[in-house]
């Protein structure tokens, strides 16, 4: 699948906040609000569309791919990166792809070459494919009654 990057706006953004994941993953469930759509437009947040320019996915990097905590200080030493496929997407493959377009882009847009991600420990789906990708983990954390992990690569 060829991907492309492109800014994100209203309209995908609204697109973004109605995608519905099955459990467990509905975790990631977005909602239609001023909230949701003032974080997708106003941090460093891009869309990523395929060949036909069909919107795939997004991506953030820097603070908006960071969970809030106090529980884990977020250093400057690597570029956070953030981001959701599709639900009619995943589960088919796509994954290596979609995250290898994504830490190519971050890696771009970024100051420095190491990334880190925050993924919540349940997604043991992703956590495979993190760690197909060289990512490691360094730390958990707990956030409104979910586990956190953090993960990077050097």
């Amino acid at each position: 699948m060829k991907l492309y990057k492109d800014d994100m706006n209203e309209f995908y953004a609204l697109e973004i906040l109605s995608w519905q994941y099955e459990p467990p993953y509905d975790f990631y469930n977005g909602e239609v609000s001023r909230e949701g759509m003032m974080e997708l437009l106003v941090k460093d947040y891009y869309t990523i569309l395929d060949e036909n320019k069909q919107l795939v996915g997004f991506f953030c990097i820097g603070e908006g791919a960071q969970v809030p905590t106090t529980d884990y200080n977020y250093n400057n030493l690597f570029v956070d990166i953030g981001f959701g496929l599709k639900p009619d997407l995943t589960d088919q493959g796509n994954g290596d792809d979609f995250l290898s377009f994504i830490m190519e882009q971050a890696k771009r847009m970024g100051d420095c070459k190491n990334l880190r991600l925050t993924v919540a420990s349940f997604n043991e789906r992703a956590i495979h494919l993190y760690k197909k990708h060289k990512f490691t983990e360094t730390t958990r954390f707990l956030f409104h009654g979910t586990e956190f992990i953090v993960m990077i690569q050097e």
